[in-house]
């Protein structure tokens, strides 16, 4: 569960160290919506993108249902 709660930090982390985060925008590709479920607490992809609001200069989603 640890390993999994942190992989939005690391991806975050590594592209850091390869990327200036600050002067990219970054997108999150096909984030998928269950439409029969509206509790998305379980979702790593809302983390990720609230991690790359803060840490690159614009960060945009597409949604696939």
């Amino acid at each position: 569960m640890l390993i999994n709660e942190g992989l939005p930090n690391f991806i975050v982390q590594h592209l850091t160290h390869q990327h200036p985060l600050r002067e990219k925008t970054v997108g999150i590709l096909g984030r998928t919506f269950n439409g029969d479920r509206d509790d998305v607490r379980e979702s790593l992809s809302y983390k990720l993108k609230k991690i790359l609001e803060i840490e690159a200069k614009r960060c945009f989603v597409t949604i696939t249902m």
